[in-house]
């Protein structure tokens, strides 16, 4: 059959591709967004006849697309639908790619007679079409000769394929140039990429390009490198295209960073800060220090890399600039970049530092005398000196336990790289383990050597947080100014999900680190809510909470896996055993970021063992322990927050809960197993950690040990307990009847019959060839209780209720349907009790109502969310809904309570004032009631007690008379700490600032929503601080409302009565 009848009987356009790839032999392809994508040669299909410039016009949008990308484009174009094809030369077209002019839609798919109209004058004298009922033998020899002509359009370098290039560069090139230091590679890269093969396109870079008799010759700090053999050199310069276009050419000299070795990357702290993230310092700068603050302070980055963190300065006379790396330094000089800052090589970690701690420049004479000069009169307080700045992005590396470096974790790699320096032998005296990281000896030695410099630093938030570094926190003291919290993946290069932080402090102000409060940004820079980093010195943490049984005599087997023996022979520990042991529970470090990988359940000892025994006394406290750990999901944002202990007693049923699901959690690896060998001997597991007696399961044999059967039989089980067991209960039952292949009895130690969940589980999952096994009704029994329990781990107490109520939910606060769009603050969820959350329905949609309609302008009153609240209103509270346009004397003694007059030209009829039940106000107030406990909650880190004191008022922005009466609540909180700037703040939508204060404990907020036209004020106030207050009001400061409310009694539950405190 040939082509054309193929296409005759096509009825799709699928089978139009089908049909030419057939006819034309294609072998190597593959179909994508490009409908048919070979290497020499690309199409686009349609399956019903159109007008080849607008396929064209298709493709065309791709491969600008590719282009961009640094991705390979063929060398010619091909359109082809059931009636006809074209061709066209690639490089035919990329003129078009230049014109700047043409407006290229968001996706192919988009691409039709617009785009078509604007790329034709291009091609269209170009391309040649081939009737198929007529040509198609033409056709067919014309694309063979494409094919077969291998002709090449070369590739562009761009940002997007920088990698890429330099690592085949390295492959084809660098590794011909004989004995060059891998870290040299970078450098003379940029002088082979920046070079058209005759002339240098940029000057002055670190190394340079020549060429002996058409020869290839490198030349880098004085010595040459000639090439061992051409053939790479040609083959790569064959696929490529040099020098990158103008545009690039300086980012691509700046980006010089991600072509670093890892390690020396993480050593110098090369990587780049995404310049959108640099606006937002830039922005925190300004808000914080003022927006004259890059014509008032001296900037000096001693780290500057290549410098883009001071790219977007707009003063470089007030700008030193400082790198390890000499290389670096010409590279900013080659790309002119931050043309008349001050660019100097120094080594801060070790330059001008004596063997005895002391800063002396004359050790080296590196720094500009400029900058010497700024330090001393900052030091010395000279009257009219300018403040200094330090900002900095310093490198993350950091020496682990085991003594090796995060960056290489190689065995039997140094920690010298880190710990090694000048600074960290002779200036980090007291500083603990903060010596380990190296962006603390940054600090450190600014500590001693600008005491009361501004330090804006980018860096992880450990120095926080974390408790091991309790001994710098005592040491090093600042005061907070502000900053954010972003996603590590904003930075090329670095791995992991978790919070940088860009801090700002004066260490001038010696002031304890307390919780550090910041707005967090994703990767784009979007803020996306708040977030308290806490200081938890003086807190106790989970690891504490267990008392640590000691270990005996006894030897065990160490384990690395649930029935594999230990294999490390340096630093092996679980060699021992503890009396009236059961397990041991691993929970190595307290952390969302540890707990998701070293929380294991263990029948003997672990090779890397940071956890405790398990015995009859404590299996209680080890389940909650094993499920808070594995219940709470570790995210880039909680990464090195900490477990804290119970802060009142646990229910039992909460305990039986954890007991249940850490039996059945897949980090159970208990197990019962003989024939482990480990140091010449064999050894046995015996597991005490099965649910089920022999006969519930039907064993055939008897369990060595019938621990947790027994202590199961004595608790009371919750319903989401039981469907567990019940479920897991079957799948126990279905192993012990089932007959296991030899691999499979082999790899999971199947050979007793005290097999553990760890060994049950895989060998039915193994063995399902042989066996159906349906897992699905377990997997939702589990994941029941999962959700049962996972809020209760991550916060045990309703925070709306007095923290006197286990919560059992989640609540948005304020509601989603507050947002246009929806768009609420992803971090404000709090832990409620079902009443709490359910008693409050009618009145989130009164508030939502209230808050949206006043938030309106041309585009959102239709809204389609906007128009389910109002059906929401009309159906829940039909009594109470808007009852329309007020009367001319209803909107006259609206004006008059708002101190508002009329506008020159306006007529009452004109007014948009809406009559509204006052009995809708109650169901206001209590919503507004509920904000302010969460916000106290999310604020002071802790519930409002059931007697704690609420006090809330709303208005309008336009009212002037309530906006006069709102600073009441500020002046009755004089004792309480002013916010300097908004805890948070969704665009638009809502944003708010708060004064709280702990002895006597105060929080007052004041929150405003939509484009200014609700504002709520708030105060949470303990009781002796509601009788100061009281005190105040008698003194004649005008309440803002006339009575509080108790805590408890916002949603009181049923036949509990309801306390009010008039004044």
């Amino acid at each position: 059959m040939n082509l054309r009848e193929a296409l005759s009987k096509a009825k799709t356009e699928e089978d139009v591709k089908d049909a030419y790839i057939k006819a034309l032999g294609l072998k190597r392809y593959h179909k994508g967004l490009v409908d048919i994508q070979a290497e020499e040669i690309w199409f686009e299909a349609k399956g019903n006849p159109t007008a080849p410039v607008v396929m064209f016009g298709q493709l065309l949008f791709y491969l600008r697309a590719a282009r961009k990308a640094g991705e390979h484009i063929p060398a010619f174009l091909a359109v082809i639908d059931r009636e006809k094809a074209a061709i066209l030369p690639t490089e035919l077209a990329l003129p078009i790619l230049a014109d700047k002019s043409i407006v290229w839609p968001k996706s192919g798919s988009q691409a039709g007679k617009a785009l078509a109209a604007q790329v034709a004058p291009y091609i269209e004298t170009h391309f040649v079409v081939y009737d198929i009922a007529t040509h198609e033998a033409e056709f067919k020899k014309a694309i063979k000769g494409a094919i077969t002509e291998g002709k090449i359009i070369r590739t562009p370098i761009t940002p997007d394929n920088l990698r890429q290039v330099f690592d085949k560069w390295v492959s084809m090139i660098g590794s011909e140039l004989g004995d060059v230091s891998e870290s040299d590679y970078a450098v003379l890269f940029f002088a082979d990429i920046m070079h058209d093969g005759k002339k240098a396109a940029m000057r002055d870079l670190p190394a340079k390009l020549l060429h002996d008799d058409e020869k290839p010759v490198f030349v880098l700090n004085g010595e040459t490198y000639e090439l061992a053999s051409l053939h790479g050199y040609r083959a790569f310069w064959a696929i490529y295209h040099r020098p990158p276009e103008e545009e690039y050419r300086r980012y691509l000299l700046e980006r010089r960073d991600s072509l670093l070795p890892i390690d020396e990357r993480s050593f110098k702290g090369a990587y780049y800060t995404p310049l959108h993230i640099v606006d937002k310092a830039y922005d925190e700068l300004a808000l914080v220090l003022g927006k004259n603050w890059q014509r008032n302070y001296i900037v000096w980055d001693m780290c500057c890399g290549v410098g883009n963190l001071e790219v977007k300065h707009s003063n470089y006379r007030n700008v030193f600039m400082s790198t390890l790396d000499e290389a670096d330094v010409k590279v900013m000089h080659a790309s002119q970049t931050c043309v008349g800052a001050t660019i100097f090589q120094y080594d801060y970690l070790n330059d001008d530092i004596t063997d005895f701690g002391e800063i002396d420049y004359s050790l080296t004479n590196k720094l500009p005398a400029a900058l010497r000069q700024a330090i001393s009169d900052a030091n010395n307080k000279v009257a009219g000196a300018k403040k200094i700045l330090v900002l900095i992005n310093p490198p993350y590396a950091e020496v682990t336990s085991g003594g090796n470096t995060v960056a290489n974790l190689e065995e039997g790699t140094s920690k010298a790289g880190v710990t090694a320096t000048m600074v960290a032998e002779t200036l980090m005296e007291g500083y603990g383990k903060a010596t380990n990281e190296l962006f603390m000896q940054f600090v450190g030695r600014l500590h001693k050597e600008i005491p009361a410099v501004t330090l804006a630093m980018f860096s992880k938030l450990k120095y926080i947080s974390t408790p091991t570094l309790n001994d710098f926190r005592s040491k090093w003291k600042a005061k907070f100014l502000g900053g954010f919290a972003v996603h590590s993946q904003a930075f090329d290069g670095l791995k992991g999900d978790f919070p940088i932080g860009f801090l700002i402090w004066d260490t001038g102000k010696k002031q304890p680190i307390k919780d550090v409060e910041v707005s967090v940004l994703d990767r784009s820079g979007k803020t996306v809510g708040e977030k308290s980093f806490i200081n938890y010195d003086g807190q106790a943490l989970l690891t504490d909470w267990v008392a640590r049984p000691p270990s005996n005599s006894d030897q065990v087997v160490p384990l690395k896996n649930a029935v594999v023996p230990a294999t490390a022979a340096k630093d092996l520990r679980g060699t021992r055993w503890s009396d009236g042991a059961i397990g041991w529970l691993n929970c190595a470090g307290n952390d969302p970021q540890n707990a998701g990988s070293k929380t294991m359940l263990f029948s003997s000892g672990y090779g890397s063992a940071r956890g405790f025994f398990v015995n009859a006394k404590n299996v209680g406290q080890a389940a909650v322990v094993f499920a808070v750990r594995r219940l709470i999901k570790p995210t880039w944002l909680n990464d090195r927050d900490q477990f804290l202990q119970p802060s009142s007693a646990l229910s039992d049923a909460f305990k039986n809960d954890c007991l249940v699901w850490m039996l059945f959690n897949g980090s159970n690896l208990s197990a019962g197993a003989d024939g482990l060998k480990w140091g010449g001997k064999d050894w046995s597991l015996t597991n005490h950690f099965i649910p089920f007696t022999e006969k519930e399961v039907g064993a055939s044999k008897g369990f060595k040990s019938h621990f947790m059967s027994d202590y199961l039989s004595k608790l009371k089980l919750s319903a989401e307990a039981k469907a567990v067991m019940k479920e897991g209960q079957k799948l126990w039952a279905l192993y012990h009847k089932s007959s296991f292949g030899r691999s499979i009895r082999d790899e999971y130690k199947l050979n007793r019959s005290d097999a553990g969940w760890f060994q049950i589980r895989n060998a039915l999952a193994a063995n399902n060839n042989n066996v159906t096994v349906d897992f699905e009704p377990f997997r939702e029994a589990y994941r029941a209780l999962g959700d049962k329990l996972r809020p209760k781990a991550e916060h045990p107490w309703c925070c709306f209720c007095g923290g006197e109520v286990p919560a059992t939910t989640i609540d948005h606060i304020p509601a989603r349907t507050c947002f246009r769009n929806r768009e609420y603050p992803h971090t404000f969820e709090f832990p409620a009790c079902d009443h709490c959350q359910g008693a409050s329905r009618l009145d989130e949609i009164a508030f939502a109502f209230w808050v949206r309609a006043l938030d309106h302008n041309d585009d959102n009153l239709t809204d389609r969310d906007f128009d389910k609240l109002i059906s929401g209103l009309l159906n829940n509270l039909p009594d109470l809904a808007p009852q329309g346009i007020a009367s001319r004397n209803g909107k006259r003694q609206a004006l008059r309570r708002m101190g508002l007059r009329m506008a020159p030209g306006l007529t009452l009829d004109q007014a948009p004032i809406v009559n509204i039940d006052t009995r809708l106000h109650a169901y206001i107030d209590r919503y507004a009631r509920k904000i302010a406990l969460a916000l106290y909650y999310r604020e002071q880190g802790r519930i409002a007690k059931a007697s704690h004191r609420v006090l809330a008022t709303w208005g309008q922005a336009s009212d002037q008379r309530f906006l006069q009466r709102s600073q009441g609540f500020y002046n009755m909180t004089p004792i309480a700490t002013i916010g300097t700037r908004p805890n948070v703040d969704i665009g638009d939508q809502f944003r708010y600032q708060c004064n709280k204060a702990d002895k006597p404990d105060v929080f007052a907020a004041l929150a405003e929503f939509g484009r200014g036209g609700v504002v709520l004020q708030m105060l949470v106030v303990s009781e002796d601080a509601a009788l100061k207050i009281d005190d105040m009001r008698d003194e004649g400061n005008e309440p803002a409302v006339q009575e509080w409310i108790i805590a408890r009694d916002n949603y009181p539950r049923p036949n509990q009565a309801t306390q009010r405190l008039s004044n």
